[in-house]
């Protein structure tokens, strides 16, 4: 049989039961953070964020760096993740939409 490379490990989403440990929540004090705003920020950010950006191999990690972020920024934490804009061909499907729904007689009608 042939050497073959050990698979490298996958990462995941946050998952919905993660919460800073004892020891995670005191890091987080140690670095000027209020524990429990900088979690609620960081679950709601990462747990936000669409596609690959969101998937991390070390959630503990993650959360420690964004400690150390957040108190380099004098406690402003990060925003939420924008929505990307629409592409031309949304806007353009959105504006036939909005076309047809005038022609029948439904206008600004609520979808």
């Amino acid at each position: 049989m042939g050497y073959s490379e050990p698979k490298a490990p996958k990462g995941c989403r946050l998952p919905d039961t993660w919460w800073p440990s004892d020891d995670l929540q005191q890091f987080a004090r140690s670095n000027g953070c209020d524990p429990k705003k900088v979690a609620e920020a960081f679950c709601d950010y990462w747990r936000a964020l669409p596609g690959a950006r969101g998937v991390k191999l070390d959630w503990d990690a993650t959360f420690r760096n964004w400690c150390r972020r957040d108190s380099e920024r004098g406690g402003k934490t990060a925003p939420a993740p924008r929505e990307r804009p629409k592409s031309i061909l949304a806007q353009q499907a959105d504006r036939m939409e909005a076309e047809w729904l005038e022609r029948q007689g439904m206008g600004e009608m609520q979808r």
